[in-house]
């Protein structure tokens, strides 16, 4: 386990970030090609109780959209969602996926679960790194929202090798905002 301290823009400590290293071998694309034309956030939403087994519950809606803010409102307040896109990975290296959660969250990749965040134990905000190798890989992160006020964010970043710096490579983001 390696821990990140993270400096606020006031220069001041403000949190760890737990980051965990996926060991063995680089993690097979779901397919060996590199096409990034289906660039959409494709959404599931179900009712709360379907958690945690959503990929066998029936959605109540499901839509696609290219950005996580033009998706409509849920017409509830209390539900589990699933949330699909591809991530296209160029180059053989190593990718950091970070999951913000203020309830449940479970990450999979190329059908692999890589983070399985508790944002409701206290572990609001998980990292993992992976090797991937060149491909086009299927994400699925699937949450619980069981209040107006919970959030879920995940965002991706290359590891280069010559920049100790990794948040400042982002490939891939759900949303623009922090949870709160």
């Amino acid at each position: 386990k390696i821990r990140i301290r993270l400096l606020s823009s006031r220069g001041i400590y403000d949190r760890d970030l737990p980051l965990h290293l996926k060991e063995g071998s680089a993690l097979r694309p779901s397919t060996a090609a590199t096409d990034d034309s289906d660039r959409a956030w494709h959404f599931a939403l179900h009712s709360l109780d379907a958690w945690p087994n959503l990929q066998r519950a029936e959605p109540l809606r499901t839509v696609a959209v290219e950005h996580a803010k033009d998706l409509p409102p849920p017409e509830r307040d209390d539900f589990a969602g699933a949330v699909t896109r591809t991530l296209v990975v160029r180059s053989d290296g190593y990718y950091v996926f970070y999951v913000q959660a203020t309830d449940k969250a479970r990450l999979t990749v190329a059908g692999a679960t890589m983070v399985d965040a508790d944002g409701s134990n206290g572990r609001y905000e998980q990292a993992i790194v992976a090797a991937l190798r060149r491909g086009t890989y299927a994400l699925r992160l699937e949450y619980r929202h069981p209040l107006k006020d919970s959030a879920v964010n995940l965002r991706v970043f290359q590891n280069q090798d010559d920049d100790v710096e990794w948040w400042k490579h982002p490939v891939l983001k759900l949303a623009d905002d922090e949870p709160r």
